[in-house]
């Protein structure tokens, strides 16, 4: 795994586990998961292949931010769920195909 890689998944690992753990949504913590995605999507921009065990992790994100939401009161569970979709969106960047392939 590269350095990037290796932020990225550490990134979603310690955002993800708060949230498992019903401690609340950080905001600072979801700032770090952002950035080490946006890093990661331009670091495999001109990758054809991507490692699977770091894709392994990204087609978890949605589903295991958004689920979480359920374990909280109305206002962190719509910030949950607005952040489930804007993950998904950065994970779409991080393993989009170049056009031309």
């Amino acid at each position: 795994m590269t350095g990037t890689e290796e932020r990225a998944v550490e990134a979603w690992l310690d955002f993800a586990t708060s949230l498992r753990l019903n401690e609340g949504f950080y905001d600072e913590k979801y700032g770090v998961l952002l950035g080490a995605l946006a890093d990661l999507a331009e670091e495999w921009a001109e990758l054809d292949q991507l490692p699977r065990s770091v894709v392994n992790v990204l087609v978890d994100i949605f589903p295991a931010t958004e689920s979480t939401a359920s374990f909280y009161k109305r206002k962190t569970r719509q910030k949950i769920t607005e952040a489930a979709f804007e993950l998904h969106e950065v994970v779409q960047r991080c393993v989009a195909v170049r056009e031309g392939t």
